[in-house]
């Protein structure tokens, strides 16, 4: 089932396997205001899921629809004494979907940097029944709190790329761990700018599609982001990529 986004952008993804299908930025956010969970798991689970710009629903190979009571018997650890498994992420995931019995569920799975969630959602796609998650292999790092506070606190290293006026995002472009992205001027002159080893992106609102510049800063992870500043200063969200580094090049009209 395809949403609509909620962003003007032109979203270019690698190509899917034959028969994906995504379920979209704007589609998810209608989901998760109405969903009936909170919490701290939670709203790291939402900001997983809200940080790409669409999410499969089919993926090769898997089972991704059945009676919840399949998913349960799916999801019971083999090992009782793996920590993961011991979590309030994953022992809460259990009980809902041992609650929901033969309901038919949709999953969907997606991971940050230190976690791997799953969502399910009613067959019909309209109502979140169940979530949880588990910690990846290895040391946690980065979760999104940590991103936003590196945003909120980064310190400013440089400017990428500065303009006059106002730019216009055009085009998101992500291909394996790369990300480019192209803006446009008034007088529809060009700059693509191409980021290497991209491993988070939060997505703007539409309200902040026009840039007046973009910059480089420092977050306090240590870790480098690159702020696409809106034209307008606001407090919605911003286009931010946390990436190893940028290069700019120009296209004249």
């Amino acid at each position: 089932m395809d949403g609509i986004s909620s962003t003007r952008m032109e979203i270019e993804l690698p190509e899917p396997p034959v028969g994906q299908q995504y379920l979209l930025h704007a589609y998810l956010e209608q989901l998760f205001s109405r969903a009936r969970f909170e919490g701290n798991s939670w709203q790291s689970c939402v900001a997983a899921f809200l940080a790409t710009p669409g999410v499969p629903l089919l993926s090769q190979n898997s089972t991704t629809q059945a009676p919840a009571s399949f998913f349960y018997k799916l999801f019971q650890p083999q090992n009782s004494a793996d920590p993961a498994f011991q979590r309030p992420e994953w022992t809460v995931l259990l009980r809902q979907l041992e609650a929901l019995e033969d309901r038919r569920v949709a999953q969907l799975i997606i991971a940050d940097a230190s976690f791997s969630w799953v969502l399910f959602l009613s067959d019909d796609l309209g109502e979140v029944l169940a979530f949880g998650g588990r910690p990846l292999p290895g040391p946690s790092r980065y979760d999104h709190a940590k991103d936003d506070s590196d945003l909120r606190s980064g310190r400013f290293t440089r400017e990428v790329l500065g303009s006059g006026g106002r730019l216009r995002l055009t085009k998101f472009a992500r291909n394996r761990l790369d990300v480019t992205v192209v803006l446009a001027d008034e007088t529809g002159a060009t700059v693509t700018i191409a980021f290497e080893r991209a491993l988070s992106v939060q997505m703007p609102t539409p309200e902040n599609e026009f840039v007046r510049r973009v910059i480089e800063v420092s977050g306090a992870s240590g870790r480098t982001w690159f702020v696409f500043e809106p034209a307008e200063p606001n407090d919605q969200r911003v286009l931010a990529i946390q990436a190893s580094s940028a290069s700019v090049q120009l296209h004249e009209t």
